[in-house]
């Protein structure tokens, strides 16, 4: 039963554009304040949490900032591939020829391991499990490329079109 003719490719799922807008908006801005807070206004007469706050704050607010940075931005299903893109990492394309498996990652971290094949050796892609629609996402994969195994949590949230 060839259902995947019916999916409309390419098929692209974003993820928390304006909020992750806001973020690097608002941790650019926390960045700077605190860079500024550092060199102008603490002395050595300040008092320790004046001294130490901003650098908490700048902390965060670099996390925060890398890690809108380095997170994926958008996935795109097309006839051919699977695409991961990032705002400033290269992005990932994996061939549905290429893939082998998908499965729950059961490290540190709540993410999916999607192993394939690139230039003859076993590459790994952790697909972090907190997209909303990454049921979707799972059940167009395996429409898309039947062959891959899965484990038995993946299996019990893809649905099975061919009975």
């Amino acid at each position: 039963m060839d259902l995947h003719k019916n999916i409309p490719l390419p098929m692209h799922f974003d993820f928390a554009g304006k909020t992750r807008i806001f973020s690097l908006v608002v941790s650019v801005i926390m960045i700077a304040y605190s860079l500024y807070y550092i060199t102008t206004q603490i002395t050595s007469h300040s008092a320790m949490y004046r001294k130490i706050l901003p650098f908490i704050i700048l902390f965060l607010a670099l996390e925060t900032l890398l890690k809108n940075l380095l997170s994926i931005k958008r996935i795109t299903l097309t006839a051919k591939t699977l695409e991961f893109s990032y705002l400033v990492q290269k992005k990932i394309i994996i061939a549905w020829e290429t893939l082998l498996s998908i499965e729950k990652y059961h490290g540190r971290g709540r993410y999916f391991l999607i192993k394939y094949q690139k230039n003859g050796e076993t590459q790994k892609f952790f697909l972090p499990m907190l997209y909303k629609d990454i049921i979707s996402i799972l059940n167009f994969i395996k429409l898309l490329a039947p062959h891959i195994a899965t484990d038995e949590f993946i299996s019990s949230l893809i649905i099975d079109l061919d009975g």
